[in-house]
């Protein structure tokens, strides 16, 4: 065998040795089991858990506009067939849902349905719930979103805005804005903002949201959303495989301080990581 050939076949040979001994230090390194993820000012409360990109946590707050007060709360949310968590905390007026609540496999729509509580005239009231669907809309049949004294229709019904996201890759997304609702809106904000961890559900919301760092301020200019338009938004983000807080602010278009702040929780994907293939 020639020097050469010799001096090449070692140097392989301690390539791939010295592959094999780095995976093998990564493997002795790596945790058995996935850190704890503390929640934000909340010691007793789990963070919610942002495993991958698919997980996405949604909240929106809105104010009983009936003038009277109202003691059922129900929507319908497109495309959810599962729920992992449901936000009880303060501003839900209504506590835990009916049990009734579940999919509707007909309508292909989630109903949830609240009569354990009481909002008053002019209450804000806020709901969440964390899903693995990219997207929060109104779902079918009609009223989706709607209040009720004694089972009886209560107008007008809640002010709602759905969002959605779509991740293009690890730092570039699409974000919907949708006006699900017969009555005109103005989009006023879209934010999307850093929590640098995930937030529990309980700390989705509009006041923890002014607190947070700016990521990406996508709307400045008020924008007016005709009844059942929408307007699609692509923004970039700094981070792979973290969790970023996109914040929608609307209201009718007639009434300034009738409110909706709708918020999704989601994970940008990790980075592609490609191994050495290793021929034995």
């Amino acid at each position: 065998m020639s020097r050469t050939t010799t001096l090449f076949a070692t140097a392989l040979i301690a390539s791939l040795c010295l592959v094999l001994a780095i995976g093998a230090i990564a493997s002795a390194r790596a945790p058995t089991s996935p850190p704890e993820v503390k929640a934000v000012d909340s010691p007793a409360r789990p963070a919610t858990a942002l495993s991958a990109a698919g997980d996405y946590c949604y909240s929106w707050d809105f104010l009983n506009n009936t003038g009277q007060d109202v003691n059922d709360l129900h929507i319908r949310l497109q495309g959810v067939k599962s729920l992992t968590e449901v936000y009880t905390g303060t501003l839900n007026l209504f506590g835990e849902p009916d049990a009734s609540s579940g999919y509707d496999a007909a309508n292909d729509s989630y109903h949830l349905d609240f009569t354990n509580g009481i909002a008053y005239d002019s209450d804000k009231v806020q709901l969440g719930v964390c899903t693995d669907r990219s997207s929060l809309r109104l779902g079918s049949p009609s009223p989706a979103f709607s209040w009720t004294v004694t089972s009886t229709q209560a107008l007008p019904d809640p002010l709602f805005a759905g969002l959605s996201v779509n991740w293009l890759d690890h730092t570039h997304a699409q974000i919907g804005v949708f006006n699900e609702q017969n009555i005109t809106l103005t989009l006023w904000s879209l934010s999307v903002l850093d929590p640098d961890q995930p937030l529990p559900l309980e700390d989705l919301s509009d006041d923890i949201a002014m607190l947070l760092p700016m990521a990406s301020e996508v709307v400045t200019d008020p924008l007016t959303l005709l009844p059942s338009a929408n307007q699609t938004f692509n923004v970039e983000v700094a981070s792979a495989n973290h969790p970023y807080v996109i914040e929608a602010v609307l209201s009718t278009d007639d009434d300034p301080g009738n409110l909706v702040h709708t918020l999704v929780q989601t994970l940008s994907p990790p980075y592609a990581v490609y191994l050495p293939l290793v021929w034995k």
